[in-house]
């Protein structure tokens, strides 16, 4: 994706929202704040810890491993 603003943030983060650790997006070269940027980045970590948690919850014996860089992850600049 090309030519995007800060303003394409809250639709990311809605997508990433939706779907599983395996989506992602790549925004290199757009011309969005590094507050936006580190914004979005914390809001998908702490989504991912809270999905982690609510499988260990409903599955003691589950394998949820939470991903360090899970940000960069699913969603780099």
């Amino acid at each position: 994706m090309n030519k995007l603003e800060d303003d394409i943030l809250p639709d990311v983060e809605d997508v990433l929202g939706r779907t599983t650790d395996d989506f992602g997006f790549t925004l290199t070269g757009n011309p969005i704040k590094s507050e936006g940027i580190k914004e979005l980045q914390a809001r998908i970590e702490n989504a991912h810890k809270r999905a982690v948690q609510a499988i260990r919850n409903s599955d003691p014996n589950a394998t949820a491993i939470e991903q360090e860089d899970i940000a960069l992850k699913r969603c780099s600049f």
